[in-house]
Order: C-alpha cells, then structure tokens, then sequence
C-alpha cells in the first residue's frame, strides 16, 4: 500500500485515508480514455463492442459515429489543450492548457500555446502523469521537490473561510469545501498531517494578527534608507525588526550529553551605530542554500550533497556561515551567474567545534547580479576515520541531534539598486586597474 512520508511514523498514513476522489462520473470517464494507455484500451474496445452489435440494425452507422467521435475526442489533438502537472512536453507537439488561449497574430485564430516543458522530472505516483520543466524553469527558478511536510503549514486553530462560514483548520476533511482567492470554491482533496510545529504570531500594519511556521511566507514591505518602500517576499524565520528599548533577547542553546557535568558561559555581543547615522544599506542573513534531504550511507566518505539559493537583486555578498554537524567535513560556495559562468568563491574544511562567519572584506567581496544563483556543495565523513564520528556503522539524514547531520549555509548580503550596482562594479573596476598598475 502506497505510504505518505510523513513528519513521523504516526503520522503516516494510507492512500485511501488520505485523498477521497470527488471528480464526477463524466470527469472519470474523460480522464481515464485522455491518457496514453486509456486510449489504447478504447481502440480494443470499439471492435468488441461491434462484435457484441453486429446483429442488431444500424450497428455498422452507430458504431462509425462512435468511433468518429472517439477519434475527435481522444485521438486528435489539433486543436487541443492539455494540462499537465508543471509543463506540457515540447516533443508531445500539443497545446498547453494550463495557460489561456491566445490570438495567432497571423491567421487572427484562438489557439492554445504550445508546450514547452524539455526536462522530464518525475511521475506522479497516483495519476501516472509525467512532470517536465522548460528552459526558462531551468535557468531562472529553483525548483524544489520535497517529502510531506516541506510546505507551508497552518496551525489548527488558524480560521480558514468556507461558502458556509469560517472553520477551523483542524476540523476540515477531505471532501469539504473550502473558499478560494478567486471568490470561487474548490474541494479539499488531501490532508497532510505537520506533526507538532513551532507558530509565530505576527502584527499586520492593519493591527491584524496572523500566525504561521517559520518557513511561512509572506508579503512584506521594506522601507530603504532612502525612504523608498519596496514590496518583497519573506519567511517568518526571516523578517526581522528594530531592536526598542526595553526589549527581551532570547537564545536558543543547543547541548549534547557527554556523561559527565560541564559549565557552560555564553557571551554576546551587539554594536549600534552611533545616534543619528543612518547605514547606506541594511543587511540581511538568511539560512541558505539548505539540502535537508541527506543520504549518509553507514562508514561512507566524501558524501556530496548540492543546494541553491537564487538572489533576486543586485547584491554585495557580505559573509557566509557553514553549517554541519560531527561528520560534516567540507562546504564549498559557488556562484552560477545568469550567463551560466560559475565562480568557486570559497571552500572551507568543517569543524563542528568552531562555528565561524567567514566575512569578507569591502574591496574584495562578491557582487552578484540579481538572478544569480548561489550553488553550496557540502561533503561529509560518516567513516571510521573521523575522529568526531559518534558510530560510523549508522546511517545519517538530516536532523538537530548532534548524532544526526545537516547541509546548511547562511548567506549575510544586502540589496542594491541597479545604479548603486554598476556604481559598485564601476569602482571595483577601477581598483583592479589601479591595483595592476601599482604592480
């Protein structure tokens, strides 16, 4: 039986459990002759379906139409448009029904655009349907593929509309009906259990209150030394604010039982700027590029993970922060940039024991154009041979325990006009010529 991966074992739970199918008799019927072996199936059909009439009059002109009008439906496919999960294939040469008709500047027709997925990706394991991801998909998103539990859950409690009023989260099923942005409704088809996750509340510039976890995101807006406000895209974990007096500072330490009793001194320190100045730019530290889907084979060496993080603007890359644990051996920075010339920016060989923020200094430090892609490849040692390893006989995946393992990275950076981007560009430019000048 087909197995949902869930936050825990409990958590898991059949197909059947899951998803209760609320397609209509004729949606079936369509959906089951649309696909490739359904079509199949009807052509064997049609002649024993001839065979079973052949006697009764007028069989040979109903079964023509018959067959004329399976032709027309299922076997044409001028004409037609198909919605596939992500993209349509380019080879498949049919329309993309995901996308609206649009008018052919020639001929002055309706016609569906045609598909342009390049890259087989997958295949849904309860519809059979391939997924494809076109050259644009490649070059300018990151696409993410993730187990249950990798989305962007709500509490229980959280209020979600339906035509019939408000409902909590947790009392919903699949099969009820729930409200939709569009004003329209739709039906809940499948229910993913979260397990026990940390909420944040939120205040909305409205007073309003909003909870979600901390990889939620949300629409927030961003107001630049400058003045300038712009509207941009964060998750919990990343919005951040003022720091007002009276205000309470809370850590969160992590420890790891070693038998025996320890004292332990934490110091922090924070530096303001001086009363009455202004920074050009804001920084922002975000904990990314992430793999968390880690395969350690037990006594394993050189064990590569890959994760990407694609920056939207222009931006001067400040610092970064490995991040692994006991078996963590080695992380290395890349950049792809949009011209897809990758730059190795750093490599670094990994001590659990040190945690350090590597920063660059000014004259030095990356500048990225918006849509350049921050590549981080992680190695780790489960073998024997490293000193640090709890049991190499062990498989390791991801999780917090200092005996499990990570593949995480902070990236420290800030954002840029385009103009204060070729400034940047333009000055360390010229440093360079001056540089080799002075040689």
């Amino acid at each position: 039986m087909v197995q949902y991966k869930g936050v825990s074992k409990s958590a898991e739970v059949s197909t059947q459990q899951r998803r209760k199918d609320v397609r209509t008799g004729s949606r079936r019927f369509r959906d089951r002759f649309e696909a490739g072996d359904g079509v199949i199936f009807g052509l064997f059909l049609l002649p024993c379906i001839a065979l079973v009439l052949v006697k009764i009059p007028m069989s040979g002109e109903l079964m023509l139409l018959l067959t004329w009008l399976f032709k027309n439906r299922f076997i044409e496919l001028k004409g037609r448009g198909f919605d596939f999960p992500f993209r349509v294939p380019m080879q498949a040469h049919v329309g993309d029904g995901s996308y609206p008709m649009q008018k052919n500047q020639k001929s002055g027709a309706m016609e569906w655009r045609q598909g342009s997925g390049i890259t087989y990706l997958a295949q849904d394991t309860e519809t059979q349907e391939q997924v494809y991801s076109s050259d644009s998909d490649l070059r300018t998103h990151m696409l993410v593929l993730g187990t249950t539990g990798s989305g962007k859950p709500q509490g229980v409690n959280a209020n979600i509309l339906t035509p019939k009023g408000w409902r909590k989260m947790g009392s919903l099923v699949v099969g009820d009906i729930v409200s939709t942005p569009d004003g329209k409704s739709a039906p809940i088809v499948r229910i993913f259990e979260q397990g026990v996750r940390q909420l944040f509340r939120l205040r909305l510039r409205d007073g309003r209150k909003a909870e979600g976890t901390g990889d939620h995101p949300w629409r927030v807006l961003v107001r630049h030394a400058d003045g300038r406000e712009e509207a941009q895209t964060a998750t919990t974990d990343h919005i951040g604010e003022l720091m007002k007096a009276g205000a309470k500072v809370r850590f969160n330490m992590h420890y790891h039982a070693i038998g025996e009793p320890v004292v332990d001194r934490t110091e922090v320190g924070i530096v303001f700027y001086p009363k009455g100045v202004v920074p050009a730019h804001v920084i922002t530290t975000i904990l990314s590029p992430n793999q968390d889907d880690l395969d350690i084979p037990a006594g394993a060496d050189n064990v590569r993970s890959d994760a990407y993080f694609k920056i939207d603007k222009p931006s001067h890359l400040v610092g970064f922060m490995p991040h692994m644990h006991n078996r963590g051996k080695r992380q290395c920075l890349e950049a792809i940039y949009p011209d897809m010339r990758v730059e190795q920016l750093n490599c670094v060989n990994y001590d659990f024991n040190w945690q350090i923020v590597y920063n660059y200094a000014d004259t030095v430090a990356p500048l990225l154009p918006a849509g350049t892609i921050m590549h981080v490849i992680s190695w780790h040692d489960n073998s024997a041979a490293n000193k640090y390893n709890p049991d190499p006989r062990n498989w390791v995946g991801f999780g917090n325990r200092t005996t499990d393992d990570m593949s995480r990275h902070w990236l420290t950076f800030y954002t840029m006009s385009d103009d204060e981007f070729k400034a940047e560009v333009a000055a360390r430019n010229a440093l360079k010529v001056k540089s080799t000048a002075a040689q």
